[in-house]
């Protein structure tokens, strides 16, 4: 019992510590947290959340465990307190909508932590060199925004010779 409370309150207090740094708005989007990792499916993660959680979660499948856990997260996320004025918080929209959802990712809800989805899911545009260059010169015609980097490697393609590259450096 106590144990497990404990344990519980380290998990959630570590899982949140990307958010509460302003790095990210959802603890699944952070690449390093043990959460996220649990989220793509990460069997030594899943391993530790469930003995952390402990009794709590015994009976319940991996899918239902981390849905449980989720609203946890967002309902101590959204209760944590703004000692100052760069700490940041869940929000209570936030809270309402994973809450509704039962805790469950919606499915076009992407996980960013996962290297390849991660890195396009962060871009804007897709393809090689002259095409991600154009749509460059069309972004920061359209947007004003004088961004210096423009395409980025995003990984070599099965079977050919050239590269994929993704405009990188812009906020979504």
């Amino acid at each position: 019992g106590h144990r497990h409370f404990a344990l519980q309150a380290v998990a959630s207090y570590i899982d949140l510590n990307p958010v509460r740094a302003g790095i990210v708005k959802d603890p699944k989007d952070y690449k390093w947290c043990g959460y996220a990792a649990a989220l793509r499916g990460d069997e030594k993660m899943l391993k530790g959340l469930r003995a952390a959680l402990g009794f709590t979660v015994k009976n319940l499948s991996n899918e239902e465990m981390l849905s449980g856990y989720r609203v946890a997260l967002f309902g101590k996320g959204a209760g944590m307190k703004r000692g100052d004025s760069t700490a940041a918080r869940i929000s209570d929209a936030a809270l309402r909508r994973v809450t509704a959802e039962g805790g469950q990712l919606p499915e076009t809800e992407p996980l960013l932590g996962q290297s390849r989805v991660g890195q396009f899911t962060r871009g804007l545009v897709l393809g090689d060199k002259k095409f991600v260059d154009e749509h460059l010169v069309r972004y920061r015609k359209e947007t004003g925004n004088r961004l210096q980097s423009g395409f980025r490697p995003f990984g070599k393609s099965s079977g050919t010779d050239s590269d994929l590259y993704t405009m990188r450096g812009t906020k979504n």
